[in-house]
Order: structure tokens, then sequence, then C-alpha cells
């Protein structure tokens, strides 16, 4: 599912968000900045949730997600500064 978001929005794409499930059996999702869990109540629909520690099936794949996401971060960072801080290297665009 990333590489197909990636595909359509371009190589700088990155999820915040890891599904929990996936159909009829989606149960909520990862949050991969506060790296913790949203499990939705089934009997309000998902309208309330619990918050609670990222299950362990899913532990490494939302570490290494937000890996991913740091990265992308501090890159996207590094590149807007070289853009506009004055007196920049023009040969590190």
């Amino acid at each position: 599912m990333v590489n197909q978001i990636r595909q359509k929005l371009g190589k700088n794409a990155v999820p915040l968000q890891l599904p929990i499930g996936a159909e009829d059996q989606f149960k909520g999702v990862i949050d991969l900045v506060q790296m913790k869990a949203l499990v939705f109540n089934d009997e309000t629909l998902g309208a309330e949730y619990e918050v609670v520690d990222v299950p362990e099936e899913f532990r490494a794949d939302a570490e290494h997600y937000r890996e991913k996401m740091v990265e992308s971060i501090a890159d996207s960072t590094t590149i807007c500064w070289r853009n506009t801080w004055p007196g920049r290297d023009a040969g590190h665009r």
C-alpha cells in the first residue's frame, strides 16, 4: 500500500499512520509520530477509541516506517535550509 501511495504522490511520500488490520478486520491505526496505537471501539463505529502501546506483532513495521518518516523529515529540512539560508553553497542544491 505504501508503494502505491509513493507512485501516486512521489518518492517523498511517507505514511504518518499504519492500519491495524484491513477491511472487516480493521481495528485502528498506529500513529507513527506518537508511536501509539489508536484502537477503535466497534460499538461506536470508531467515534471512540483507546490509545494503547503498539501491539507487538506490528512493532517492527511501525519502527521501520517511523525511521523512514524521520529520515524524510530530516532530508526535507536540510533541503529547505540550503535553499533559504543566505550565503549557502550553491553546489549543495
